[in-house]
């Protein structure tokens, strides 16, 4: 025989307030965590000092091994971009940074073949210097045009 159960000694709404006082600390916790100390970063994309061919999209490399983390930007026809780390036009943590600009004309298939870029082969743009503070900062970059 199964003995009767005993009553609760603590009705379950009385754990309310401790449950509320978690999800205060942790919401507290989470907050812009991995946002701080980035540094917005904006600018614009030309080709042969014009507007550009496509869309594209930059790529914001750390310099040194283990420095931070990767950014990257999408660019339209007018060339504008803002640099997303984690959330959308955020920026990128100072430091310096290797740039990688694509600019499909024709956009390899998944064997890598058959493409055909607007950025002339061999072309490296100069490497991106972020300050720390001093609010956005504004960069641009010219690709020469293909010949």
């Amino acid at each position: 025989m199964i003995p009767p159960a005993r009553p609760s000694r603590f009705p379950w709404w009385r754990h309310l307030p401790i449950l509320f006082v978690a999800c205060l600390a942790l919401a507290a916790g989470c907050g812009r965590r991995g946002l701080d100390g980035l540094v917005p970063v904006a600018g614009q994309v030309t080709f042969g000092g014009g507007p550009c061919p496509d869309v594209g999209y930059l790529y914001f490399v750390p310099a040194a091994e283990g420095a931070g983390r990767a950014g990257s930007a999408a660019f339209g026809p007018d060339g504008k971009f803002a640099v997303t780390t984690i959330v959308p036009g955020d920026g990128l943590r100072p430091g310096e940074y290797l740039v990688r600009i694509q600019c499909w004309q024709t956009v390899p298939d998944d064997s890598g073949q058959g493409g055909k870029s607007h950025v002339p082969d061999g072309f490296d743009p100069p490497r991106l210097t972020v300050s720390a503070g001093g609010g956005q900062q504004a960069y641009s970059f010219d690709v020469p045009a293909k010949r």
